[in-house]
């Protein structure tokens, strides 16, 4: 190490070689993500919760409040930090571990992240002195191109200040310094190679592999080759390999260099070794080539990708552009714009591309850009170009050309980016901008200028600072000063909107809203969070507000909330509300007579209307009670306008009388002992009718539907729902496991009872598990068909087709085609299939078990009549299985050509083309992905022969299909192809894969990853190679996989490369559910060692070791074909238990003849989940080998069962997982739909766990549906 660096330090002394520079980053750098969850769910307010417990939880007069709530609400304050104690620090390490795996799980969907998220989770660890190792290697790799929205300027001065931070806080290992390494080269920052290095051997650590090829691509980023080949030999002297990267390092210095001869010898080099050049190799080389300002050889290099048959996708045609932009070949980089493909992942690319050709000195390039891509959409989005306008803020370019782009991007619809654009000028203080804008504004008609830029203000701060609070006060200044109208009640009202929680008192949130924007006076915050609590007219918010304005001692303002106030005394007959707000404004301060006058208005417009005179009456029978009074002027009013029938009672008139003449005298009355004495009264008046009605009020013991855990006993079940009935809300998952209770308590009457009354809340409760679906399961499982077929047709207009089929099914089992055939003839049942129609295929299933082709011809016949041809031709996949059996390929080629040019429909072709591979027909392989891509889509086609192509070992093919420009990541497909692997002991495919799909759009490398740890645990020779392969490509591991790391190297006996402070090496750490081929490692050491074929491995020892006479394989084959024909009995037998439901007969009778049919063991196990019959579930289990229970995806059936049959559980699980075990929420797509068919009431809480929560794993389900 010493040796290292001091030859470092002698080669950077010569003068031409002193300067080091870092390279960019490929497109690829950034496209770690996963697939279907909108951006904001993440983001709405979790945000806001952790600022309230941060802000306030730590606040001593919180913390006096919630023991004493009214004592709070005496006078606004100022929170005041407390000392942190371990219950807190533990809360807040929680906090930063869910806001890093958030921003992870949005840089890995989109390929960028909110640089506010990550200034945050900063800012969270440098004031709390807190941050683990894992934290921080994630921190450090999101300084980098994940910051799509920043200069790299910016980001590198955002690493200088997080380096400083983690140092202090935190010990860094290698892979620490490689991920700054990584950094630097994505940021374009200057090293000092020789103080790095001596930086390392200060803290005791060896470079690796990694951090040689770092260095390397740092030192030939300048054209460096004398440093980098230094570099060569000290990594041949400690003898590392050399990877693909190195010599993508070498190509980028040569082509730098402008050395072509070098370049070829690098290329020739590379090809002798193994490693054909591919599209990540000419895009490095195309880099250098802008770099270096050589537009000739970038069209060279172009034109050799363009006679290779390759292609550039639109991320590297981006970053291409980027490159010549820095280095003033604009004009070059704007001819490559139509050179783009504009196929799946445009939009990100793009999106994430236009802000760095902003910052690279092109913002005309990207406006065109952008504004192309907006002309191709049908609708305008109001929220499209904020990323564009943010950019053009930033950049030192003409203010009036950028306030004419905005304006331009505003009139076409994009009109939230004029705020965003405003707001940042604001933020930079670029002050000539803002008035290049109001001056462009100013300039156009007045219909076109109204509500351009005052009126956006007040929603622009509150959206800008939904995160921080704080910066509302610094906008408002510098609006302000500008000269701009600030409205300080819309802004209030906004930010109540925003950070008021129901479930905290009032004073709270406005306590922190004034300490936060001290602009705003108290005073007009206090009266908006009056209308605020107002606004819905529910009486707990009305006694909520009642208990706010007579505990807070300040000045009401009628004007704000009359119009609310007069809502709730008229729809709710309220006068306790309006005599307290009547009372409260004649007592506190001295109210100007109009606000009086303003007050009362309300009363005069309820005297004047038939349908309100009573309620008119009573209030005004209590104002004269309370001695409260009537000012003059309502008091002609009031005679003038009052009904006939009210004006001509004498009560009334006196009435009117008293109340004048107690307000002409009220300063006689009310005496400030008086006034205490009638605000105390209240409040336990207030108090009393809260008791009464059971109202449950803000309080720290709240439930909330969808945030707690549902108890076991009826009681507990009964108190939370009494909690929740109190304001007006129902927990569907509660009613649901209450109702359930009931009926195994054989409460039916109550359980009967809970039913309609949820019903009434919710019409579709009805068909929840355990009512609806469940009902007709148990008919089927009790053998009652016919009751279960009449249930469904009485139901048929809201049944589902899961229902329907499940019948079906039955049917069929039974070997009655011709009620089936009825069943489906039912014209109510056609409306349930739509969109629906893939779900047919099981049919075809039932039908191939039972191997009767006659059967399945009439079932899709009857399919196509009742419901459509695409129902119908959901089940062609049979048919062309049955035709690759009996070697009919021409046939089956024939037949799928029909369905799809036909049907569009391509059932069966992954069998056809994993045939035609087979066959090494190229021809026809072709025309069948040529066929699938006309229907399927070109991206689910390209995945599909991917896994065909790396399972028969053709790798070349593969890696060009992966390559494919626009391909994004599907985790569908991904899962798919990795179980599969799997099942087959192929780990060299999973290999494969793994490192294959970097270049893929969006690809979740967390999740790759954590497979192939999964799959190699045994392995820690492989272990050590997937840790420097993670770092080589920059990723930073979440805790549960470096966690699997660890324990994988420890228990094969190797050093650790990184601490193990934050990680928990005591529990057996999670494991991805979409890997079920885990359990293999712990399989006999013959399965372990081999990839046999299900054949060999149940071939006997002795035949394996030696050749076998003809006679005595004629003899062995006879003998086959004997037991064959036994087997079939045996089917049969076992098909009969099952269909009577003797499940532990079934149980012992598959142990003692071995008999594991596929779909007889689903069957079975399905009615054990459905019976909860745990005890045979796990007695199977056990006994089955453990080879044919992976191998036949048993796991997957029994946690898709489980899920199915109680929803609650799929929810605590999903609850319960985090970004590295969110392989829990991978199910396919049929059964996340399955799931939340048969519990409706979970998409609700499920939504509301992903967006309120931010729970990952809730949004990858969601991205299902």
């Amino acid at each position: 190490m010493a040796n290292m660096s001091a030859r470092m330090g002698k080669l950077l002394s010569r003068p031409r070689l002193a300067a080091v520079t870092a390279t960019k980053s490929t497109p690829h750098s950034c496209h770690n993500g996963v697939g279907g969850v909108p951006r904001h769910l993440l983001r709405m307010v979790e945000f806001r919760a952790q600022q309230r417990n941060f802000a306030l939880s730590s606040s001593s007069r919180v913390l006096r409040a919630r023991a004493q709530p009214e004592e709070l609400e005496s006078v606004p304050a100022s929170t005041n930090n407390a000392s942190s104690n371990n219950k807190q620090s533990n809360r807040i390490e929680t906090e930063i571990d869910r806001a890093l795996y958030r921003i992870d799980f949005e840089h890995r969907k989109f390929g960028r992240l909110a640089d506010f998220e990550l200034d945050q989770i900063i800012r969270m660890m440098r004031d709390h002195k807190m941050c683990s190792s894992t934290q921080a290697l994630m921190v450090l790799r999101f300084c980098g191109s994940a910051c799509a929205d920043n200069s790299k300027a910016v980001r590198r001065k955002r690493m200088e200040e997080v380096v400083s931070v983690l140092k202090s806080i935190t010990t860094f290992d290698i892979s620490h310094f490689n991920a700054i390494l990584k950094v630097h080269l994505e940021n374009d920052a200057k090293v000092d190679v020789t103080k790095f290095l001596g930086e390392i051997e200060a803290y005791g650590i060896q470079p690796n592999r990694v951090t040689y090829n770092h260095l390397i691509g740092i030192y030939c980023k300048e054209g460096n080759i004398v440093g980098a080949s230094t570099v060569l030999e000290q990594m041949k002297s400690e003898g590392l390999s050399i990877n693909i990267t190195v010599f993508h390092s070498l190509l980028y210095g040569n082509v730098f260099n402008k050395d072509p001869a070098s370049t070829q010898e690098t290329l020739k080099i590379m090809e002798n070794s193994g490693l054909v050049p591919n599209v990540e190799t000419y895009f490095k080389m195309l880099i250098a080539a802008a770099n270096a300002k050589d537009w000739p050889k970038v069209q060279e290099f172009l034109q050799e990708l363009e006679n290779r048959d390759n292609q550039l996708d639109a991320g590297d045609y981006f970053s291409l552009m980027i490159a010549l932009n820095e280095n003033g070949l604009k004009d070059e980089a704007a001819s490559l714009v139509d050179k783009v493909p504009k196929r799946g992942g445009y939009f990100q690319e793009m999106r994430n591309a236009v802000p760095q050709i902003v910052f690279s000195g092109n913002p005309e390039l990207a406006y065109s850009i952008y504004m192309n891509f907006c002309q191709n959409r049908e609708t305008p989005d109001h929220r499209s170009g904020v990323f564009f306008s943010r950019a053009l803020a930033e950049t030192d370019f003409d203010p009036e050309r950028a306030a004419e782009m905005v304006i331009k991007l505003y009139d076409d619809g994009a009109t939230v980016q004029l705020g965003s654009f405003l707001y940042k000028c604001l933020e930079l203080n670029k002050i000539e901008h803002v008035e290049a804008l109001k001056r462009a504004i100013d300039a156009r008609p007045e219909d076109k200028r109204k509500g351009m830029f005052g009126l956006n203000l007040a929603a622009l701060i509150a959206r800008t600072t939904e995160h921080d609070l704080a910066s509302a006060s610094r906008i408002m200044k510098l609006c302000e000063g500008l000269g701009m109208f600030v409205n300080y009640h819309d802004i209030s009202d906004m930010l109540i909107r925003q950070h008021h929680d129901p479930d905290l008192l009032p004073a709270i949130t406005a306590t922190k809203i004034h300490n936060d924007v001290p602009q705003l006076p108290f005073g007009i915050v206090y009266n908006q969070m009056v209308r605020h609590l107002l606004r819905e007219a529910n009486p707990r918010d009305i006694k909520n507000c009642q208990m706010f304005i007579l505990n807070v001692n300040y000045p009401l303002f009628p004007g704000s909330f009359r119009k609310s106030l007069q809502t709730c005394v008229t729809k709710r007959k309220d006068i306790d509300l309006l005599i307290d707000v009547i009372a409260l404004v004649n007592f506190r301060s001295k109210p100007q007579i109009k606000d009086i006058e303003n007050l009362y208005q309300i009363l005069v417009e309820l005297a004047s209307q038939e349908s309100t005179q009573d309620l008119a009456s009573s209030i005004l029978g209590e104002v004269v009670k309370h001695k409260l009074g009537i000012p003059r002027s309502i008091y002609d009013q009031l005679r003038a306008t009052a009904t006939v029938d009210l004006a001509t009672q004498k009560e009334f008139e006196e009435m009117l009388a008293e109340a004048l003449n107690d307000f002409e005298n009220k300063d006689d009355i009310w005496t400030d002992e008086a006034k205490q004495q009638f605000i105390e009264s209240r409040k336990k008046l207030v108090q009393k009718v809260i008791a009464e009605n059971k109202l449950v009020m803000p309080t720290s013991g709240n439930y909330r539907p969808g945030r707690f855990t549902v108890p076991e006993g009826v009681k507990d079940m009964r108190k939370i729902q009494q909690n929740l009935s109190g304001r007006d809300q129902m927990d569907f998952r509660l009613q649901r496991n209450l109702i359930e209770k009931l009926i195994e308590n054989g409460q039916n009457e109550e359980a009967m009872k809970e039913h309609l009354s949820t019903v009434e809340h919710k019409p579709d409760f009805q068909y929840m598990p355990g009512i609806g679906d469940k009902i007709v399961q148990a008919l089927l499982d009790a053998g009652k068909v016919s009751e279960a077929e009449d249930y469904i047709q009485r139901n048929a207009d809201r049944v589902y087709l899961d229902t329907i089929l499940s019948v079906v099914a039955k049917f069929l089992e039974l070997g009655e085609p011709e009620k089936a055939n009825s069943l489906l003839a039912n014209p109510d049942f056609k409306k349930q299939a739509n969109g629906k129609e893939h779900k047919f295929g099981r049919l075809a299933g039932v039908c191939q078990t039972k191997e009767d082709e006659s059967t399945l011809e009439y079932i899709i016949e009857a399919v196509k009549n009742n419901f459509g041809v695409r129902s119908a031709y959901f089940m062609s996949g049979a048919v062309i299985e049955n035709l690759l059996n009996k070697n009919d390929v021409s046939g089956a080629m024939e037949y799928f050509e029909m369905c799809v040019k036909k049907y569009r429909l391509a059932g069966g072709r992954y069998s056809l083309m994993t045939r035609l591979v087979q066959d090494e027909n190229v021809e026809g392989l072709q025309k069948v992905i040529e066929l699938s891509i006309r229907v399927m889509g070109e991206e689910r086609t390209l995945y599909d022969v991917t896994g065909i192509f790396l399972k028969h070992d053709r790798r070349a093919q593969a890696l060009k299909m992966l390559q494919t420009p626009g391909l994004t990541y599907n985790v569908k497909a991904i899962n798919n192809m990795i179980e599969h692997f799997l099942s087959l002991g192929r780990l060299d495919c999973l290999e494969d894969l793994v490192l294959m799909s970097r270049s893929v759009f969006g690809c979740d490398r967390e999740h790759m990853y954590h497979q192939w740890v999964t799959a190699e645990a045994k392995n820690p020779a492989k272990i050590e190679e997937i840790w420097m392969e993670m770092q080589d490509e920059g990723h930073a591991p979440g805790k549960d996989l470096k966690t699997l790391i660890a324990k994988a190297l420890k228990s094969g006996g190797r050093p650790l490369p990184f601490s193990t402070e934050d990680l928990n090496m005591e529990e057996k750490p999670a494991a991805p559910q979409a890997t079920k081929q885990d359990n293999k490692k712990s399989a006999k050491p013959e399965e372990e060692k081999s990839a046999k074929t299900q054949e060999e491995k149940s071939a006997k020892p002795q035949e394996e070791k030696s050749a076998k006479t003809q006679e005595e394989k004629s003899a062995k084959a006879d003998e086959k074909a004997k037991s064959q024909k036994q087997g079939s009995g045996k089917v049969e037998k076992l098909n009969s238990l099952i269909d009577e439901n003797k499940t532990s007969e079934a149980v012992d009778f598959i142990i003692k003849k071995k008999q594991y049919h596929k779909g007889l063991l689903r069957k079975l196990i399905r009615i054990m989940v459905a019976n909860k019959e745990w005890a045979n579930l796990k007695k199977l289990e056990e006994k089955t080998p453990r080879g044919k229970w992976i191998g036949l995806r048993l796991d997957a059936v029994v946690r898709d069962e489980k899920y199915l049959n109680d929803g609650n559980l799929f929810y605590e699980t999903i609850k319960e997982a985090d970004i590295t075990n969110k392989h829990k929420a991978k199910l396919n797509s049929s059964t996340t739909k399955n799931i939340f068919l048969k519990n409706p009431e979970l998409l609700e809480k499920f939504e509301d766990l992903a967006s309120l929560e931010g729970n990952l794993a809730a949004n990858i389900v969601l991205s299902r549906l």
